[in-house]
Order: C-alpha cells, then sequence, then structure tokens
C-alpha cells in the first residue's frame, strides 16, 4: 500500500505516527503496519488544508485531489447541513470515489452527523480503479486513522480471493486448526490450552484464509502480527463452551454461514456489494473443502484428545 499526502502538515503527521510506531513497538499499529505491507492499493490521504498539488505523480490523481480537498473543506466549513453548497459537495464526493462503508457517518467541527456516506472511497476512475481516498476528520492528529486502513487493507485481500475472519489459528502436528468464534467464545483459552499441549499458536483473534495449490487452504496471522503460515487447514471448528468435550460435524451451508458471521465480526455488514459477494465465494469455497465442526469444550487441553482421534498425526 502506497499512502499519498498532498500537505506537509498531514506528511509531518504521518511520519510522527511511523515513529511511535517503530519506538513503541504498540502491537496493534505494528500489525497495521504490516499489513499496510500486503495491501496492493494506493491511498491518497485528504485533510482540511490546502493540498501541494506538486506532489501528485500523475494529472488524474492531481484532479482527483483538488476536487475532493474542495468538497471535503466544503462540508466541513459549512454551517448547516441542509444548505445547497453542502449537498453538491457531498454529490461532488460521490461522482470522484465509491463507498467503501455504507454506515459510517462524518463527524464535522459542530459535531453533527453529515450525510457523508464513508470516509473511505475507492475512485471510479478506470485509470485510479486500485486507488482509494481516506478522508481525515478534524481532530485526527495521526495522518493514519487505523480504522479506514485496516479495513482497506482487508477489502485487498478479499479482492484477491482471501478471507479474513475471527478466529484463533493453532499448528499442531504441521496441520492448521482454526477456532473460530465471536468475542468472549474462548478462542483465547483454546491458545493457551493449545500451548500447553505443545501446540503452535500462530493468531488468537484474526486470521486470514487464503487457498493453497490442490483445493487445500491455509491461514496465515491477521490479528496482533502478520505472519505467514503454509501448513495445509485441516479443520474449522466453531467453540461453544461446555462441561463436556464434544464435536458435532456441521453441514457445508452452515460452515459457510458460520464463516461469513465471523468474517463480519472484523469487517462490518456494510460493505459494497461486490465485496459482500466476493466474501460469500470464498467462505463457500472453504466450506466445500475442510470439514467443520462444533467443539464443545471446558477449559482444558482435554478437547485436543478428540481432535487427535478424528485427525490422526
Amino acid at each position: 500500500m502506497r499512502i499519498h499526502t498532498y500537505s506537509q502538515a498531514v506528511a509531518e503527521a504521518l511520519r510522527h505516527f511511523t515513529c511511535v510506531v517503530a519506538d513503541s513497538g504498540i502491537p496493534e499499529y505494528y500489525a497495521l503496519c504490516q499489513r499496510i505491507s500486503r495491501s496492493p492499493c494506493d491511498v491518497m490521504i485528504i485533510g482540511l488544508d490546502d493540498p501541494d498539488i506538486g506532489r501528485a505523480e500523475t494529472e488524474p490523481e492531481a484532479q482527483a485531489v483538488v476536487a475532493l480537498h474542495k468538497a471535503w473543506q466544503c462540508i466541513n466549513r459549512e454551517p448547516s447541513v441542509r444548505s445547497e453548497r453542502f449537498r453538491d459537495a457531498c454529490s461532488c464526493l460521490m461522482r470522484i470515489g465509491e463507498p467503501q462503508l455504507l454506515d459510517e457517518h462524518v463527524m464535522a467541527q459542530d459535531e453533527e452527523h453529515l450525510s457523508v456516506p464513508s470516509r473511505l472511497l475507492r475512485l471510479r476512475d478506470p485509470s485510479m480503479r486500485h486507488w482509494f481516498a481516506v478522508l481525515l476528520k478534524r481532530n485526527e492528529r495521526l495522518g493514519l486513522p487505523p480504522y479506514p486502513i485496516n479495513l482497506l487493507a482487508s477489502i485487498c485481500q478479499i479482492e484477491r480471493g482471501y478471507l479474513p475472519i475471527h478466529a484463533a489459528g493453532v499448528i499442531r502436528g504441521g496441520r492448521l486448526f482454526l477456532f473460530a468464534g465471536p468475542s468472549g467464545s474462548g478462542k483465547s483459552t483454546i491458545a493457551a490450552s493449545s500451548l500447553e499441549s505443545g501446540s503452535l499458536v500462530l493468531d488468537e483473534d484474526q486470521v486470514l484464509v487464503r487457498p493453497l495449490s490442490g483445493d487445500r487452504f491455509t491461514a496465515d496471522a491477521w490479528g496482533y502480527g502478520v505472519q505467514p503460515c503454509n501448513a495445509p487447514l485441516a479443520a474449522f471448528f466453531s467453540l461453544l463452551q461446555s462441561e463436556e468435550d464434544r464435536l458435532t460435524p456441521l453441514s457445508q451451508t452452515h460452515t459457510a454461514r458460520l464463516l461469513l458471521e465471523r468474517h463480519q465480526d472484523i469487517m462490518t455488514a456494510f460493505l459494497p456489494a461486490e465485496t459482500i459477494v466476493r466474501a460469500l465465494k470464498s467462505a463457500s469455497a472453504i466450506a466445500r473443502r475442510i470439514p467443520a465442526y462444533e467443539l464443545h469444550f471446558r477449559k482444558s487441553p482435554d478437547f485436543w484428545k478428540l481432535i487427535d482421534e478424528r485427525f490422526p498425526a
């Protein structure tokens, strides 16, 4: 991901952000920088100060920057959200870029909810279809808002045929097992118990499922870090805390639905239709090829006895 800035203030804020990440080692920001490095797209950061067009590399880029800045400045300076100028500026944004987060409302200086569908836009110009724009709010001083950038990094992976999901990944016996569930379902407990039993935890929060050759899949870490993995995915488990350890097979349809639910945990249900369709296709392909189960488990590593019996080395 190449990030383009068009004002000295935003460029300085971005450099400061990079230095803070390098010096502090904050896991969330470190992982964000890793996701940026793996995302094949260009992103223009649109602030509220006047742009330096000399930073643009092409004429279409310069034209988009000027139009986006002008519209975004008008939206934030216009005292009334019902004015014709405000509506014209919003229409201008939507003509230039396609919203990538359809339920977001942008806050202006007066903190009224504005009718801008998204701060993350994909440029509509056919020559710039891999370009995105992020609109900075007035109170954002880092120059790189984490949520839109994280979302964009995942969108780039979805377009490659990958599927980010809310799950823990554990490598055992050279194979990868995924344990999925909403927050509080026990992913961290599974990860800790797996370490006790001698397994390797890839990530305990998010993974990026991707295809391997020969109708196989694997998953990279995509939560607290971005670590590649080539161990073949052996099974998917939906977590249910219980008083006993038990496995219940899931149908392909049920598995695909659960994969999409865990995908939406970390994305949103309000992405553009084409992005949702790609995620659905990926979830369906995974469900057709990977066995899945409900895993009823206690707070003990004993659940691995069931898995080792079902999937002998």
